[in-house]
């Protein structure tokens, strides 16, 4: 439960623009001096998945083991989102019906030591209120946690699956223009857009 509610607040360091950029100076490294060139920069990178992955290259690892090794892990990592979505997902279903069932204990409370309208109007209240907090619950706590972990695994998936797209690139010594194009074909319309706008002010 703790890693999952650190998943809700914490954001994925996910940049697919600045991505893009960094496999194309890699590329470019590659293609004049050599995979070993990297080494260096390798060493040094702070995205571990990236990092494994020209590791595995550099190392002189196949294509195809590459892809297989990146993609376990890929997959595992969608595991854990679902399944830490789903935990707050299902919460959020059960909500309404314990707070249900607190309003109908409330009503045979009530029921059952009936005395004047005010003492009737009272409980009535105390036992609905119950189903207030189950909807609340629901609605404002548990599906919108339970959704926006969803949400952040997709976006690092999508991530993840950009990086092998980039790592395949570089082992089928695709040029620079090619690799670049692949990319960015994992780019929605706004991080195409920012990406086209640096591109124009680097070359201006």
């Amino acid at each position: 439960i703790p890693s999952a509610l650190k998943m809700s607040i914490v954001s994925p360091s996910v940049n697919k623009v600045d991505l893009v950029d960094q496999f194309k100076e890699l590329s470019k490294i590659i293609r004049k001096d050599g995979i070993l060139a990297i080494e260096q920069q390798v060493a040094e990178m702070e995205d571990p998945f990236l990092k494994k992955g020209l590791e595995l290259i550099v190392d002189g690892v196949d294509a195809e083991s590459v892809k297989e090794i990146l993609e376990i892990e890929l997959n595992e990592k969608e595991k854990v989102y679902g399944s830490s979505s789903k935990i707050f997902k299902l919460w959020g279903s059960y909500a309404p019906a314990f707070g249900m069932v607190g309003t109908l204990i409330g009503l045979i409370q009530m029921l059952s030591d009936m005395g004047s309208p005010d003492d009737i109007a009272s409980g009535m209240s105390t036992a609905l209120i119950t189903t207030l907090y189950g909807a609340l619950f629901t609605n404002m706590i548990f599906n919108p946690i339970g959704f926006n972990i969803e949400s952040k695994g997709e976006k690092e998936i999508e991530y993840l699956e950009m990086v092998v797209c980039g790592l395949q690139s570089i082992q089928n010594g695709d040029s620079v223009r090619a690799m670049e194009e692949k990319l960015i074909t994992h780019l929605n319309e706004k991080d195409r857009k920012a990406y086209y706008e640096n591109s124009s002010s680097e070359v201006a």
